[in-house]
C-alpha cells in the first residue's frame, strides 16, 4: 500500500506542475490540433479526469452516468478543468489512503463504459492502470507543450524525492 501512497501524492504533485505550465496558454494554444491521440491539449486532460473518475468509482461506487465517451469535454473551461482535477487529486489520495490490503487483492468486476465490454481485474492492476495512463497521457501534454515552446519543470520521481524527502524508511503508514 506504500507504494500506492506514494505514486497518490506524487501524481498529484505532477498535475500540479503540468497544470500550471497549462495555464499559461492562450485558449487558442489550449484548443489547438497537434496530431496527439487526443488531438489537443484540452482534450488530453479532459479525456484524463473522465478515465481517473472510472477507475476510482470501481472502488468507491461513485456515479459516472455523465460519462458517455472517453472523448467527452466534461470540462469546457481551463478553470473548470483546473479546479476538478484539484478535487479529483485530493479524492484519489484520500481514496487509495483508504484502501487496504485486501482491497488491493480483490477482484473487481466492472463494465467498460467506453466499449461496453465486460472487464475483470484485481484492485491493485486497477491502480496500477490509473497511474500508468496518467504518465502516458501527461507525456503527451508535456511534448504538445515543448511543440508550443514552453518550459516544462521536471515531472519525475526524483525531483518529487527531493522536494518531499521522506521523514523515515518507511514514506507512508
Amino acid at each position: 500500500m506504500e507504494n500506492f501512497r506514494f505514486m497518490s501524492r506524487f501524481n498529484q504533485w505532477v498535475n500540479s506542475r503540468l497544470y500550471a505550465v497549462v495555464g499559461q496558454l492562450p485558449e487558442e494554444q489550449y484548443r489547438r490540433e497537434m496530431g496527439a491521440f487526443f488531438g489537443s491539449i484540452e482534450r488530453t486532460l479532459n479525456h484524463l479526469m473522465i478515465v481517473d473518475r472510472m477507475w476510482i468509482s470501481r472502488f468507491t461506487g461513485d456515479n459516472t452516468d455523465d460519462i458517455q465517451t472517453a472523448r467527452d469535454i466534461l470540462h469546457p473551461t481551463f478553470p473548470g478543468l483546473l479546479k476538478a482535477r484539484e478535487a479529483m487529486d485530493l479524492y484519489i489520495t484520500a481514496t487509495v489512503d483508504r484502501l487496504r490490503g485486501e482491497d488491493m487483492d480483490r477482484s473487481y468486476t466492472f463494465v467498460y463504459k467506453t466499449s461496453g465490454t465486460e472487464g475483470t481485474m484485481f484492485g491493485r492492476h486497477m491502480l496500477l492502470a490509473m497511474f500508468n495512463h496518467q504518465t502516458h497521457h501527461r507525456g503527451q501534454v508535456h511534448c504538445m507543450l515543448t511543440q508550443l515552446g514552453y518550459e516544462i519543470p521536471g515531472l519525475d520521481v526524483p525531483p518529487y524525492v527531493r522536494d518531499h524527502p521522506p521523514s523515515s524508511a518507511r514514506l507512508y503508514t
